[in-house]
Order: structure tokens, then sequence, then C-alpha cells
């Protein structure tokens, strides 16, 4: 039988650079699907899995999760400078 995994709270406040900017992406822009593992970018492509859960430096913090996006899949994004 697989892991299961519970998200009953939501996520942290989202302390990224480009969320107080207001620019670019940012995690809340992305849909993370806990059940697949997936990540959904905001034009519609799909990562190619992740790696973690790291644990991070701060108590009050989320454990990491990093998303991988292949070139292949993000080159040709509009909202690529």
């Amino acid at each position: 039988m697989g892991e299961q995994i519970t998200l009953s709270v939501p996520l942290p406040g989202n302390p990224a650079r480009q969320h107080h900017r207001i620019e670019g992406f940012d995690r809340d822009d992305f849909h993370i699907d806990f059940d697949r593992p997936q990540v959904t970018c905001p034009r519609g492509k799909v990562g190619q899995g992740w790696h973690g859960p790291y644990p991070t430096s701060s108590p009050t913090a989320a454990p990491l999760i990093v998303a991988r996006f292949t070139k292949s899949r993000c080159q040709p994004c509009p909202d690529r400078p």
C-alpha cells in the first residue's frame, strides 16, 4: 500500500522575492499535486517530478520541494524573457 499524505492546513506564507515584488511566478502560481507527485506551471506545462521534501533551516517553514522542468518544456514559454 502506498504512503498517504494528508495536508490539513494551508501552506505557510510565501517568502519568495517574486511573490513580494509581484514579478515572475512564485509558488502560489503553480498547481502542486501531492498524490501524483507533480507540479504544473501557470501555462499548463507539467514538471518531470520533484526531489524532496528537504528540511529547511527555519522551524516554521514548510519542507522544501524542488520541482523539475525540462528546458524543452520551458524554452518556448512566452512568459520567459
